[in-house]
């Protein structure tokens, strides 16, 4: 009510963006325990390209901070069936990559048809993960850098849980010539 009566004034406007942002991680939590207990979850007609796009901007600060680019090449109005909860899967390869490839200076984003899944890949210049290593850091409390802990090990294995619950799947890959290719994929 105070946007239509002041449509103009800043403070009311970030009022009303918080507010909408703090409802969709209440409705996130719902969703997110639905995930736990490995339950799918309702899915429709999303444009996952203005999702990442959202994610992107958020993180615009982050990766300018790191020294770091994104480049996002995923074609603008890309329709998935899936759940706005997507948006958790993104924001965790975007923390990770601002977080540990910071040397590779740049992440790009891009997507692809692999055996009829629509895969959107997170490409890093970092350091590779080991081969013997990239099925592990899907799993609970696994962080590879010994003695330098940046958080807790859940986010890869919470992406791991949305991707099942949205018949999608996870995975890295190594990049050449250096760095990892974390990547989500939809049925198609």
């Amino acid at each position: 009510m105070l946007i239509e009566t002041e449509p103009e004034n800043e403070f009311y406007v970030l009022v009303a963006k918080s507010t909408e942002r703090l409802l969709q991680v209440l409705n996130n939590a719902t969703i997110l325990s639905r995930v736990a207990l490995h339950e799918l979850i309702e899915k429709q007609a999303l444009d996952v390209s203005t999702l990442l796009q959202s994610v992107i901007d958020n993180f615009a600060p982050t990766f300018a901070d790191a020294g770091m680019t994104i480049e996002n090449q995923v074609e603008p109005g890309l329709i998935i069936d899936s759940n706005p909860v997507i948006e958790e899967i993104f924001t965790n390869y975007l923390s990770n990559a601002a977080k540990y490839a910071r040397e590779g200076k740049r992440l790009i984003i891009s997507q692809e048809r692999v055996d009829g899944w629509l895969r959107l890949n997170f490409a890093d210049f970092g350091t590779t993960i080991a081969a013997d290593q990239r099925e592990a850091v899907f799993k609970r409390s696994v962080q590879l850098e010994a003695g330098k802990k940046r958080g807790r090990g859940l986010g890869l294995a919470i992406t791991t849980y949305i991707a099942h619950s949205l018949a999608a799947r996870v995975g890295v890959l190594p990049n050449q010539p250096s760095g990892n290719i974390f990547y989500l994929d939809f049925p198609e």
